[in-house]
Order: structure tokens, then C-alpha cells, then sequence
């Protein structure tokens, strides 16, 4: 039986959440977030720095880093 606190093969957990997503580093095409969004990974002054942050944290890290418009 499979335990749902195991992410499933392949899946990494978010630095911030603790979700299980798919990183793609080790794949052979990009990352989905070199795909999606310029190279700036580590967020400097982040918490989440030692690890990959799922797309939602990742949205929600940018977005509290967007300079206010």
C-alpha cells in the first residue's frame, strides 16, 4: 500500500510547502521553471534557498518580490 505521505517516484517536495511536485531538473528537456521563467533561482533572502519550490510557491515567492506597480 502506498503511504500518502511518499511523493511518488521522480517527485520532489516543495522547500516551502512540503507538496510533492515534478522538479525536471534531471530530466532531459528544461525544467519546468527554466521553461517558464528566467534564471533567477536561489530567490535572494529566501528561506527556500536550498531547495526547488513548487509552481504555486514559486508564483507566490515572485509575486512578493514584484516591485510594487
Amino acid at each position: 500500500m502506498d503511504d500518502p505521505a511518499t511523493p511518488p517516484a521522480g517527485a520532489s517536495r516543495c522547500a516551502a510547502c512540503g507538496a510533492p511536485f515534478h522538479c525536471g531538473r534531471d530530466d532531459a528537456e528544461p525544467c519546468w521553471c527554466a521553461r517558464d521563467y528566467p534564471p533567477l533561482l536561489p530567490l535572494p533572502g529566501s528561506d527556500t534557498a536550498l531547495g526547488c519550490l513548487c509552481p504555486a510557491c514559486l508564483e507566490r515567492a515572485l509575486a512578493l518580490r514584484a516591485p510594487p506597480g
